[in-house]
């Protein structure tokens, strides 16, 4: 009976960790046209999107939460999520996951799970200490939209949340 009480402990214990981890899906410049994507992945996972502008504001209200947190960003989105990412990890607040596309400057990610989607657009960087995948097929827009790389993505949305 014990084992089977501690078992049932532990699974709502992962269960409530779980619900607790925040999601922020950032979109970039001109977001509703441009990081298409973004918007569609938080509508998937029942999450907000925001502007990039609003990154350190929201960046604020993570850090007070002190929750775990994954975070998804496109262009001038995916630097405020790198940002953000350092900031909260800086702050004490566990970084589960770091998900974007498209990078337009250089980061060090060491130390924090990081995956940047880099299509073929001459502004898109690649990140130190992350996993950089390379799709020179796709476009600045494509990149957020592509079926490959969305599955890709929720893939890891899903192993980040378990």
């Amino acid at each position: 009976m014990r084992n089977i009480l501690l078992a049932a402990l532990v699974l709502f214990l992962a269960a409530t960790e779980a619900a607790a981890t925040q999601q922020v899906y950032i979109r970039g410049l001109f977001g509703m046209v441009f990081s298409p994507g973004i918007k569609e992945l938080a509508a998937i996972n029942k999450q907000k999107h925001i502007c990039w502008c609003n990154a350190r504001k929201v960046t604020k209200e993570l850090a007070a939460k002190k929750k775990p947190v994954v975070i998804v960003g496109h262009s001038l989105g995916a630097d405020q999520a790198l940002i953000m990412a350092k900031n909260l990890k800086a702050k004490g607040v566990p970084v589960k996951l770091v998900v974007v596309y498209d990078a337009t400057r250089k980061f060090d990610m060491k130390g924090i799970p990081t995956v940047n989607f880099r299509s073929r657009d001459f502004r898109a960087k690649d990140v130190q200490n992350a996993k950089n995948i390379y799709r020179p097929d796709l476009d600045h827009i494509d990149v957020t939209t592509d079926p490959e790389v969305r599955a890709k993505t929720l893939r890891l949305l899903v192993q980040a949340l378990d």
